[in-house]
């Protein structure tokens, strides 16, 4: 039965995605074994060793060019090819979408014209859905929230950051250019913890004065949410309760981008 006659000249684009999605697989991996006991990572182990098994049997027919396999086979090798193309498109989209750079586009069109050839039109698109982290979807479909802590002497500081953040697709609450003059704001705070999925802490010795900024911290610890912390270089951690006990992300008016993202990557690692 023939293979992949109709994208054979495509397989530039197919070797992408599969390298993709052994990128994340392995991510996904080491993120889980850092999240249990050492006496579980055998059987985790053990199902990346399966999957990756598959993608490298499907390289093996590209690389082979084989054209003939039985019906079988030739399923499951669609599907995986399928699957991997899906989220090498929902990745590459999302960056294209953060980083407002357009080259991108031609690469988002050849990987939907391989999906729209016939032999993968129906195949599965899942297979390898729970390996990708997505940088800017949350559990509950949405964006991923990110609460801003800060006190309003640091909201220029805040400002800068929370705008990167922004561009990098994550929905940002900044108390200061946020709040809505016609509601009660304490409310509007009050709301924002509720919902959001992690609150990042500029913590200065301003942030030590605020009593509203010690209290959202102290909220989203009380509901078990993640806090990360951006240090300003000279602070001592130690002063701010509870953030001890958090690996702080070191911060200054010259290295906001990569405190930022420091932040993107907690965020991922912890997700």
């Amino acid at each position: 039965m023939p293979m992949y006659p109709t994208f054979a000249w495509k397989l530039a684009t197919i070797q992408e995605a599969l390298n993709f999605v052994k990128s994340s697989i392995n991510k996904f991996i080491a993120l889980q074994k850092m999240r249990v006991d050492r006496t579980h990572h055998s059987l985790i182990d053990k199902e990346a060793k399966e999957v990756l098994a598959d993608i490298t049997w499907t390289e093996t027919l590209i690389a082979k060019h084989m054209m003939e396999m039985d019906i079988k086979s030739n399923e499951k090798f669609r599907d995986i090819i399928r699957s991997a193309l899906e989220i090498y498109l929902r990745d590459t989209e999302e960056v294209r979408n953060r980083s407002g750079i357009t080259t991108f586009d031609d690469r988002i069109q050849e990987i939907r014209r391989i999906l729209s050839f016939d032999s993968l039109k129906d195949r599965n698109a899942n297979l390898f859905e729970k390996y990708y982290k997505s940088l800017t979807r949350s559990s509950k479909g949405g964006k991923v929230e990110v609460f801003f802590s800060y006190s309003h002497e640091d909201r220029v500081m805040a400002g800068k950051i929370a705008t990167i953040l922004k561009g990098k697709g994550f929905e940002v609450f900044l108390a200061h250019e946020d709040m809505e003059v016609s509601k009660e704001w304490r409310e509007q705070i009050f709301e924002h913890l509720k919902t959001c999925e992690v609150l990042v802490a500029l913590l200065t010795p301003n942030f030590e004065k605020s009593v509203w900024a010690n209290q959202e911290t102290g909220y989203m610890h009380g509901k078990d949410g993640k806090v990360v912390p951006l240090i300003m270089k000279g602070i001592d951690i130690r002063r701010f309760g509870l953030l001890e006990a958090l690996q702080g992300i070191p911060i200054d008016e010259d290295s906001l981008w990569n405190a930022a993202e420091q932040v993107v990557k907690t965020i991922l690692e912890t997700g």
